[in-house]
């Protein structure tokens, strides 16, 4: 299971058109093969800068994702409301892994 987190610093009189644009990408992203969760957070401190959490079967799901077409449509539109350039982490949860349970282990 891959999950990709992305910090958003958004231009302030931005932050409520990502929030509809994210609200109308919403089901898009659910029907995408491997998509398993996709939520909007923002910082605590700074309402400014909003985060995407997404979760992904695996890398070859989110690296599909991100050459569609749909990404490279909707990418531009979102880079223009950025304030500074966004930022993103891949994480791998080896918790998800069916096959690495401590029972498995050796």
């Amino acid at each position: 299971m891959i999950l990709r987190l992305v910090q958003l610093p958004l231009k302030e009189d931005c932050v409520e058109d990502f929030k509809r644009l994210f609200g109308e990408s919403h089901p898009h992203l659910m029907d995408t093969p491997g998509c398993e969760e996709a939520l909007l957070r923002t910082d605590h401190a700074d309402p400014t800068t909003c985060w995407t959490v997404s979760k992904w079967q695996s890398i070859e799901h989110l690296e599909s994702y991100r050459s569609s077409d749909w990404f490279r449509h909707t990418w531009p539109r979102i880079k223009t409301m950025l304030a500074s350039r966004a930022q993103a982490w891949t994480l791998h949860d080896p918790s998800a892994d069916h096959h690495s349970s401590p029972a498995n282990s050796s």
